[in-house]
Formats: C-alpha cells, sequence, structure tokens
C-alpha cells in the first residue's frame, strides 16, 4: 500500500494492565486478555487470533501476537497513566 493511501489513526490507542489483564478498550475490536504469559485467544482481529502478554515489571509488558500458529511481531509496551 502506498504511503498517501495509509490512514492513521487519529487518537492513540489506550491501554491498561490491572489486575493481571491487559486491555485496549480503544482498540477495534476491543482486546481484553490475561497477562500471564500464555497464549490466549483474540477473536475479532484481522492480523492475529492468539496473543501473548507479558508483565514485565509495573508499567510495561511483552506483547507476542501470532496468527494461524505462525509469530508476528514481538514488542514491549509501556504503559504510562495520567493524573
Amino acid at each position: 500500500m502506498a504511503r498517501s493511501k495509509t490512514k492513521l489513526p487519529k487518537k492513540p490507542d489506550n491501554y491498561l494492565l490491572k489486575d493481571g489483564m491487559y486491555e485496549c478498550k480503544t482498540c477495534k475490536p476491543e482486546i481484553k486478555v490475561k497477562a500471564d504469559g500464555q497464549m490466549q485467544p483474540v477473536t475479532g482481529e484481522r492480523y492475529f487470533d492468539m496473543l501473548v502478554n507479558k508483565v514485565v515489571d509495573d508499567k510495561a509488558v511483552e506483547w507476542a501476537p501470532t496468527k494461524g500458529g505462525k509469530d508476528s511481531v514481538k514488542s514491549k509496551v509501556t504503559v504510562f497513566s495520567r493524573r
């Protein structure tokens, strides 16, 4: 896809890591899975059907989606809070 046709989101995704759960309520569709380092099923996503979330520390998780059993991207997401 040409860069000129790429549509970026107007608002950033909003992530929540609380009580052992990882959530993205602004993602379409919403994501809510355990952040326990185990594969969790995800429905409605175009690019992945399973997601692993592992708590790194009190502000970060490692995020690794897979599609059809094949690894995709692995990343570390750092969570910031507004007060």
